[in-house]
């Protein structure tokens, strides 16, 4: 039997939005009631965030057919790696491989590594949700201590705003789902990638449930992005919000960035400023990623 297969060589979450995300809708147009295959022999590194957005295409795919995603061809350590986030043992209903690694093949694991977060769920029940956030906010921190020379207030900010943004999955009506890696960078520096997503109604949809912002109809999903950044702008008309500043204030001390998606939209905002792009592939939810970076 013929399998609908989509070729992919992409390592990040926006190359993988723009060219899994567009097959996604093409098979979707032809009615296929069966699981897609996703080849990813050309994969030779896969960032974290990348890992996120693949779980995303895999429940989309899921949520339009009731089938999952199904890798194949995958190089021996990216299925290392892949395993090791817990993808397949956590998440076979949505995303699976075409082989099971041999046991003397899978890494080692820690249940407290200084290094790297499995994919955790956050719940959008607000019980939960503050569970699962302290649970990420512990992790974090022993990653981002445990590797960077930061002042204590540094990495206060960044634990505050990475607070905000997984609480903020209260507001998707969706589950979100958080990964962290830890990257060396040359004999003494470190990245850390902290990302989060869920396929929630966006933060358009969210922001125009706040009367005030709705009677100002922003143009384009990159500016509603931009809106949810600022200080007080929440769905619900009382204080929340990251703050632009806070936001850029991480990024210089952490010489750092951040890129977030939403819908058809995306903001990247870096030392060198704020760029944005309209009209991607359309794609629900949110997907946030921080990169710091440090001695």
């Amino acid at each position: 039997m013929s399998r609908t297969l989509v070729r992919f060589q992409h390592k990040t979450a926006p190359s993988i939005y723009e060219a899994v995300g567009q097959q996604l809708h093409h098979y979707r147009a032809q009615h296929i009631g069966e699981p897609l295959y996703l080849d990813g022999s050309g994969v030779t590194f896969l960032e974290a965030d990348g890992v996120l957005a693949l779980l995303n295409c895999a429940r989309l795919w899921h949520r339009w057919t009731g089938m999952p995603c199904i890798l194949t061809s995958l190089r021996l350590p990216i299925h290392q790696y892949l395993e090791r986030m817990d993808v397949f043992s956590r998440y076979a209903t949505w995303l699976s491989a075409d082989t099971v690694l041999d046991r003397s093949d899978c890494f080692d694991r820690a249940d407290h590594s200084r290094t790297l977060l499995e994919i955790t769920p956050i719940a959008s029940d607000e019980f939960l949700n503050a569970l699962h956030v302290s649970e990420v906010m512990e992790n974090a921190q022993r990653i981002l201590t445990s590797w960077f020379a930061a002042s204590p207030s540094s990495v206060h900010r960044l634990l505050t705003v990475l607070a905000a943004l997984t609480e903020n999955i209260i507001h998707s009506e969706d589950i979100g789902h958080v990964i962290i890696q830890r990257y060396a960078e040359g004999l003494a520096g470190s990245r850390v990638v902290l990302s989060i997503a869920d396929l929630g109604i966006g933060i358009q949809a969210s922001l125009q449930k706040n009367g005030a912002i709705a009677r100002r109809q922003l143009q384009g999903g990159s500016a509603y992005i931009l809106e949810s950044l600022k200080q007080g702008v929440t769905s619900r008309s009382v204080v929340g919000g990251v703050g632009l500043f806070r936001v850029q204030s991480i990024i210089t001390d952490w010489q750092g960035d951040m890129w977030i998606r939403s819908q058809l939209s995306s903001v990247h905002l870096s030392p060198e400023g704020a760029s944005y792009r309209d009209n991607l592939v359309s794609f629900p939810g949110t997907h946030i990623t921080i990169t710091v970076r440090g001695e």
